[in-house]
């Protein structure tokens, strides 16, 4: 599972989780369906993925040091995310083929950055 912890795996399984969030909130989502199609919710989601896989993996020399304490948001957010979809949706989160295979996405983002955490 050191494969994972790769940079570039990471940042794929970070913007495909992003995608289909910003996919998700700007075509109304799944749940929490706005009456104006663009769920707020979603469309954070995906920025904050993007922004954290930037300011984490790809953040310049100079700003490095900051780096542990930017990567415990990342698992943290992640965390949050996977948490609040079944808060949300509860049991019937698990029926939806398209949340699963984004939770399970998630998962294995979690499982690389704590991986590349522990690579360091």
């Amino acid at each position: 599972m050191r494969f994972l912890a790769s940079v570039n795996v990471i940042t794929l399984l970070t913007l495909l989780t992003a995608v289909i969030h910003l996919f998700l909130g700007i075509n109304g989502g799944l749940s929490l369906m706005p009456e104006d199609g663009l769920n707020i919710l979603f469309v954070l989601n995906g920025i904050g993925y993007i922004y954290l896989v930037i300011a984490v993996f790809w953040m310049p020399n100079f700003l490095k040091d900051r780096n542990p304490v930017l990567r415990r948001v990342f698992i943290g957010y992640v965390l949050v995310t996977i948490v609040l979809y079944f808060v949300i949706n509860g049991v019937e989160g698990l029926l939806s083929p398209l949340g699963m295979f984004t939770k399970g996405v998630e998962g294995l983002l979690l499982l690389g950055i704590v991986q590349s955490r522990k690579a360091e």
